[in-house]
């Protein structure tokens, strides 16, 4: 029985021209070696992949002749060893996982879109451009169409992948990530809201000084952020909060809240010497944690930053 592709997400149907895609498997047979890709960006990731569930069929693939294909083979081979971390390859067997830039024509046969490869070239002849790799923001709840289209774009893009949770749909890092080829990877997190993966950082944004008041300013919610920081020690992991600050505020470390004051909406007048007590106790009892202090406009560059650090 064959089985029924995710609802969710459906890719756009191919269009002609250049496409960066990505090898998903190789088999090598008497008479021919087949590769078989799949879209790695843009509003088509994942097509041939969806199609194949849905359909039993892989429907974008190559075929070059084991007798008179030597020359294509040859310039597939360039190709793929252009990129960096595929230069080493020696057998088209181990392309698997690497990116190539594909001219693609497309007829239609029995009523369905049919992509050809017509010509291969390496992977920078493509330009990724923010939208290719901008994830929607609908939803990311497991299973939406904005995580599984997520998820083909980290697997297939072949760029750095950022982790982030699922409650940061809104976050400015959403449209600093695609400016900056970098994959997002939704997923629930236990602790703080990014990492890369196989490090030992972890960053909780915070989107201003008065969030970071109301996380940490009441016993009540602030038990959940010494939870954090205790799941993160037990991962061998850094915790570190990084706060969006404005110039007015002039804050640029732990020291400086003191100094700081702001009027709730309801009326009630705040000041930071109580707020800067409780953040150095913090530290004392969590020393995986730490607090950093940037201006607004930089903050999304200061979490990738932090994020590359050794613990």
């Amino acid at each position: 029985m064959m089985i029924a592709n995710n609802a969710a997400y459906t890719p756009a149907d191919p269009m002609p021209g250049k496409s960066l895609l990505h090898i998903v498997s190789v088999q090598k047979k008497i008479d021919a070696c087949f590769i078989y890709y799949d879209f790695a960006v843009g509003p088509s990731v994942g097509w041939a992949s969806e199609k194949y569930i849905s359909t039993g069929t892989w429907l974008l693939w190559q075929r070059i002749d084991a007798k008179t294909g030597a020359r294509p083979l040859s310039y597939l081979l360039s190709a793929v060893r252009s990129n960096t971390s595929c230069a080493l390859i020696s057998d088209i067997k181990q392309a698997v996982g690497c990116c190539i830039c594909a001219n693609i024509d497309v007829s239609t046969y029995k009523g369905r879109q049919v992509p050809h490869i017509t010509h291969t070239y390496p992977a920078s002849s493509y330009t990724i451009r923010p939208d290719d790799i901008r994830i929607g923001t609908t939803s990311w709840a497991a299973g939406s169409a904005d995580t599984i289209r997520a998820d083909y774009l980290a697997n297939h893009a072949g760029l750095p992948v950022l982790q982030v949770d699922v409650r940061e749909k809104g976050s400015p890092m959403v449209d600093w990530c695609a400016a900056h080829n970098i994959a997002l990877l939704p997923m629930t997190f236990p602790a703080g809201d990014y990492s890369l993966p196989g490090k030992k950082v972890i960053v909780d944004r915070k989107d201003s000084i008065i969030e970071l008041y109301h996380n940490f300013g009441h016993s009540s919610n602030r038990a959940s952020y010494e939870h954090a920081a205790n799941i993160a020690a037990a991962q061998g992991c850094r915790l570190v909060y990084v706060i969006a600050t404005d110039e007015a505020e002039q804050i640029n470390c732990i020291e400086d809240v003191s100094r700081w004051s702001a009027l709730l909406h309801n009326g009630t007048k705040i000041n930071g010497k109580n707020l800067r007590e409780i953040l150095e106790k913090y530290t004392f009892i969590h020393s995986n944690a730490d607090f950093l202090f940037v201006p607004r406009t930089q903050q999304c560059g200061a979490i990738w930053n932090v994020l590359q650090q050794p613990r």
